[in-house]
């Protein structure tokens, strides 16, 4: 029964990681295309309608802490079970 929790910690760990590989990669998408908008005269226009949220952390910052994650959960995947029957 050990072996079943960890092999579901797993997947749910990794199917985490892979959910937070893709939300990094649209918001990076997003940022490229908000970027390229101003050189544009009717984007301009429209962004200057629409207030961005400033971000309360960088990319830098989001993948330091994915990286702390990772670390973590590899960590604790390489310890010894304490019992195993």
């Amino acid at each position: 029964m050990d072996r079943d929790q960890q092999d579901l910690r797993r997947a749910s760990a990794k199917a985490f990681f892979e959910s937070l590989d893709q939300m990094n990669e649209l918001a990076r998408a997003q940022d490229k295309s908000q970027n390229a908008k101003p050189n544009s005269p009717s984007a301009g226009s429209v962004s200057g309608k629409q207030k961005k949220p400033k971000a309360t952390f960088s990319f830098a910052e989001l993948e330091e802490a994915i990286a702390d994650i990772e670390q973590f959960m590899q960590s604790r995947n390489e310890k010894p079970p304490e019992s195993q029957e």
